[in-house]
């Protein structure tokens, strides 16, 4: 039929594989995968669950920190409870300044804003109290001003003031012009920076003394975590440096912070010859450690004075508010809770340590070609596998993917997507498997019906086989022709074919009155051919020794041409032929090529007829096989076999050989069904269970007299 496959094409090889045809069928459906995954990359949030791989990995393995150059001040709720409500005097948050550096500390930076003169400044209090006494209202504005007294800190000393960028149209925000800048930026100044119209800053009394201003806000990721910080802010048109890094310019008493630009694009700032690598927006990412105890001091020890002496020695530090309402609370990869003052301190022990993280801008072209080859060679080289050992190898490709992923990220803080290249090799690796499955399924549906159809067939074939059988065994004389032979002989054979049909035969009839015709013969080989070429040789022996009459040797050799001329099959035939005289008891035979016949005296002995015979028939056209002559003795047994019997084989591939014959016959059987059944059951016997190697076929004529 036209539609029609081969074997080849539609079953598995060897161990489950699959074959070209279905090879190719199942990376269509790896091909169908790579499409759904180049969607997915179009369509899918890739950034979101990128992010939280990188941090599952700072939470696996957090920043180390081996000293702590930043230090956090915090107005808690000790410091509260001591000194009194937010917002305390500017006069106190002059001396938590002094007292800072009294302890050694080498710049300070306020995490807070001052946008409005002090509350507590006599001007103020005269405000709120109108009906004061002239004498008493006196002596009230000759007080000392808090923010004067906190200016005068602020002048002497190397602090920060903070300013908070007002995103929309920076309504409210103070006027650009008065916002000074201490930071100077060199190098080409990208446009891709964060920005904000205005800001809110702090009143000019504090701001025109402060040794430098800083942008303390930045936002967070679209989840709320914070993973990088904007170490440079565009306010109103003017770069301002973060709180982090304005400190670190303040204490390194550094005048310029220079930006290093390649092609346009942002690459890194340099700020007292140390380089921070950054993304083209001035982001910094940062590699967290988890909030630390060690990192924080309470502002109370720090005015009570139960702060050691040069406990702040070679740190920067930051004050801010951490009391309960009044902290900035924060969300970092590796800690829900956290405030912006550590998020600050975090990034200047990451740029004093070099242990920031970076995305190479290569990375994501890179991890798509690598998922476009993973995806490739998983369609390619997947259907060569069974579907066990295809599953297994994506399994161990991903899990490779990911502990490299992670690898590089410890040992460097190099953050490169294991996802995209999992989940691209993945797609068209379960893709092909996939199709592998169902090519699988498809090929064993076929095998099923392969094997019902050749079940079916080889129930025919058994039919018929066992139908030849009957009819090969059914040309053999019957017993009831046996029986019939004259008393003065007792014929009696046993044929068993090694396979269904075979090519051992025998023959026996009278010719006369006086002559009885026996033959036994083996075809080569063993099965139908054999058995075809057996009905052959049986039915034209038998017309040609029944048209010579008594004259064995012609009639050897007129059956030898009949039969070679009817052999196409190139196949002969080891034959031994017989006349024996009822009456005398005398023996003609003709050997062609066969074993020896053996006579069982009645006395005990047995003894080899040795003759001389010729080659098997159909091997030379003209030979003249002789005819040789014993003679049977009252109570003696002829006894002729085949092959089958002396090339039997044990297990062991050992033969019975001619020596077990002779040693199974001692003593010599009563009658010649008794010589067949003592050979018949030692051969099998001797097999053991095993296949037969050939033929097996025993005759014997018991001469009565």
């Amino acid at each position: 039929m036209t539609d029609s496959k081969s074997i080849s094409e539609n079953v598995p090889t060897t161990g489950g594989r699959l074959s070209s045809v279905g090879r190719k069928r199942a990376r269509y459906w790896g091909i169908a995968g790579l499409l759904i995954f180049a969607a997915a990359i179009l369509f899918l949030d890739f950034d979101r669950l990128r992010n939280e791989t990188f941090d599952l990995y700072q939470r696996l393995s957090p920043r180390q920190v081996e000293r702590l150059p930043a230090r956090l001040i915090e107005i808690d709720e000790a410091s509260l409870r001591q000194f009194g409500p937010w917002p305390w005097p500017r006069t106190l948050l002059a001396q938590l300044a002094q007292s800072t550096f009294d302890a050694g500390a080498e710049a300070l930076a306020f995490d807070m804003i001052f946008p409005e003169p002090d509350r507590h400044a006599p001007a103020a209090f005269l405000q709120r109290h109108p009906g004061l006494t002239e004498p008493v209202a006196e002596e009230v504005s000759r007080l000392v001003d808090p923010d004067q007294a906190f200016a005068a800190v602020i002048g002497r000393a190397p602090i920060v003031l903070s300013r908070a960028g007002i995103p929309g149209d920076g309504g409210g925000a103070d006027d650009p012009a008065a916002l000074p800048l201490e930071a100077v930026f060199t190098g080409a100044r990208p446009g891709t920076f964060l920005s904000f119209p205005g800001a809110i800053s702090n009143t000019p009394a504090l701001d025109d003394v402060a040794a430098g201003h800083a942008a303390v806000n930045g936002p967070p990721d679209a989840d709320g975590v914070i993973r990088r910080l904007p170490l440079v802010v565009d306010i109103a048109g003017n770069l301002t440096p973060s709180l982090s890094l304005e400190l670190l310019r303040v204490a390194h008493r550094a005048g310029e912070i220079e930006m290093i630009t390649q092609d346009g694009v942002l690459k890194s700032l340099q700020l007292a010859g140390i380089s921070i690598p950054v993304d083209p927006d001035g982001f910094l990412r940062l590699h967290f450690s988890p909030p630390l105890a060690a990192r924080t001091i309470s502002a109370l020890s720090v005015l009570d004075g139960s702060l050691p002496a040069g406990a702040l020695r070679n740190t920067v530090t930051i004050v801010s508010p951490a009391a309960l309402g009044l902290e900035d609370v924060v969300a970092t990869p590796v800690a829900s809770e956290s405030y912006g003052a550590d998020i600050h301190a975090q990034a200047m022990e990451t740029i004093l340590s070099g242990h920031w993280l970076i995305r190479p801008e290569w990375s994501k072209g890179a991890e798509l070609s690598l998922a476009l080859v993973l995806a490739c060679l998983a369609i390619v080289l997947t259907p060569f596998g069974s579907p066990a050992a295809s599953a297994s190898a994506l399994v161990l490709g991903c899990t490779g993917i990911a502990a490299a992923s992670f690898a590089v990220f410890a040992s460097g803080g190099y953050l490169l997507d294991p996802l995209v290249p999992i989940i691209g090799g993945a797609f068209g690796s379960l893709g092909t498997l996939a199709g592998q499955l169902v090519e699988t399924d498809k090929a064993r549906a076929y095998l099923r019906s392969a094997l019902i159809e050749e079940r079916v067939q080889s129930a025919k074939l058994a039919g018929e086989l066992a139908a030849a059988r009957d009819i090969q065994l059914g040309m053999l004389p019957d017993n009831a022709a046996l029986e019939a032979l004259p008393a003065a002989v007792e014929l009696r054979a046993y044929l068993e074919p090694a396979k269904a049909v075979g090519g051992d035969l025998y023959d026996a009839f009278m010719l006369d009155d006086r002559w009885l015709y026996f033959v036994v013969g083996d075809v080569t080989g063993k099965g139908v051919p054999a058995a075809l070429f057996m009905a052959l040789a049986k039915a034209l022996s038998k017309s040609v020794i029944m048209r010579f009459g008594g004259s064995l040797e012609e009639a050897v050799m007129a059956a030898n041409l009949e039969i070679s001329r009817e052999n196409a099959g190139d196949l002969f035939v080891t034959a031994l032929v017989g006349l024996l005289d009822v009456e005398s008891g005398e023996v003609r035979m003709c050997n062609a090529g066969h074993d020896n016949p053996l006579i069982l005296r009645s006395g005990g002995d047995i003894e080899e007829v040795d003759m001389d015979g010729g080659p098997p028939l159909c091997v030379l056209d003209d030979f003249p096989y002789p005819q040789e002559t014993c003679r049977l003795q009252p109570g003696d047994t002829l006894l002729v076999l085949t092959d089958g019997v002396t090339e039997a084989k044990n297990p062991a591939g050992d033969l019975f050989g001619h020596a077990r014959v002779l040693d199974r016959l001692s003593p010599i059987p009563a009658d010649g069904q008794a010589v067949i059944d003592r050979l018949v059951t030692a051969v099998h016997g001797f097999e053991a269970g095993g296949e037969p190697t050939d033929d097996l076929t025993v005759l014997t004529i018991k001469y009565r007299g």
